[in-house]
């Protein structure tokens, strides 16, 4: 921004930059994006019923709610990629949108693992625990964590002139961000190790404690129990990992070939896919959530085919008597 000038949340100098995409490639992604919210709502419904703990069930709600804005976001540019229509501001803001989702998604392994950390100190009552104004704040912090982050970020990335040299790519305004996304993948670092160390933990604990109450045992079983369920976050770590090595490769080499498309619509399509896999996978290993699913779904397709069993029987009837009414017609005209 020009010196003397007003502050605008969306200055008229950030640039817009063209999308980044491999023609098909996107209709898949596009096809994901749509599912996703779909799931991550039934997801949600799920919540509802006391699987987890209070606490992290409002964690894993607030990963849900990411996954569906991020997916919606994603739509919107998916579709002016193909078809533009946006005008530069509500461009700026879906990509604001977009890729704050984008953090908030790759850095929820920080927070699981700071609520299964407290589940560990906390064994012997974290059951009766309902601190959830703790946990709501927690989460809107990191919220607006990952707001600061993205559009400090993006303000650089925007910025139309920009000063040189930079250490490590092309601009001072390009090392900033990589020095930023490098502070929270190194949190996203701790926050994945800190499953293995709670984990290990937590086994340990669990032989020295055999001769125990039976409460404080039960608590430190589930904690194991939920530990191995939660390791599907590593998958979101994997997603974080490559979204940092594809960030630090547009950046450093300031590559705009075919290579860059690729990668970035690999990026791209792989949060889609997460953004089902994730809870679909949260489902799958929960033995009484998917218990309930499973009876859930097999309700329903028994009602449809209860409904359409109905339905071809009530036109089987209905034909039949209109069959004998024509008959008796027929009769009587002789």
């Amino acid at each position: 921004m020009a010196n003397g000038s007003t502050w605008t949340l969306f200055p008229s100098e950030w640039k817009v930059i063209p999308p980044m995409y491999i023609p098909y490639v996107i209709h898949l992604e596009l096809l994901f994006n749509i599912v996703s919210p779909f799931v991550n709502l039934y997801f949600l419904l799920l919540l509802r019923r006391p699987f987890f703990h209070l606490n992290l069930r409002l964690l894993l709600a607030h990963v849900s709610i990411v996954l569906i804005l991020m997916s919606l976001s994603k739509i919107v540019l998916d579709v002016h990629s193909l078809v533009p229509y946006l005008h530069d501001l509500p461009y700026h803001i879906f990509s604001l949108t977009e890729s704050s989702f984008q953090y908030g998604s790759v850095s929820v392994s920080v927070l699981i693992s700071v609520e299964r950390l407290i589940a560990t100190v906390l064994a012997d009552r974290y059951e009766k625990v309902r601190v959830v104004w703790l946990t709501v704040f927690v989460v809107l912090l990191s919220s607006v964590w990952n707001v600061s982050l993205t559009y400090f970020s993006y303000s650089c990335l925007r910025t139309e002139h920009k000063t040189r040299p930079g250490a490590l790519t092309d601009s001072r305004e390009n090392d900033r961000v990589v020095i930023a996304v490098t502070c929270a993948m190194i949190l996203n670092v701790f926050g994945v190790s800190g499953f293995f160390f709670i984990g290990r933990h937590n086994r340990n604990h669990w032989r020295a404690a055999m001769e125990r109450k039976l409460s404080h045992r039960y608590q430190i079983m589930e904690n194991i129990r939920t530990a191995r369920q939660l390791l599907i976050v590593l998958l979101i770590a994997f997603f974080a990992l490559y979204f940092y090595i594809v960030l630090l490769y547009v950046l450093i080499t300031a590559d705009r070939s075919f290579i860059a498309d690729i990668l970035v619509q690999i990026l791209d399509l792989l949060f889609a896919i997460c953004a089902i896999v994730f809870p679909c996978l949260l489902i799958r290993t929960h033995p009484r959530m998917w218990k309930v699913a499973k009876r859930q779904i097999l309700r329903r397709s028994k009602v449809g085919e209860f409904v359409r069993s109905k339905k071809a029987l009530r036109g089987k009837g209905d034909s039949d008597e209109g069959a004998i009414y024509f008959r008796q017609l027929e009769a009587s005209w002789k």
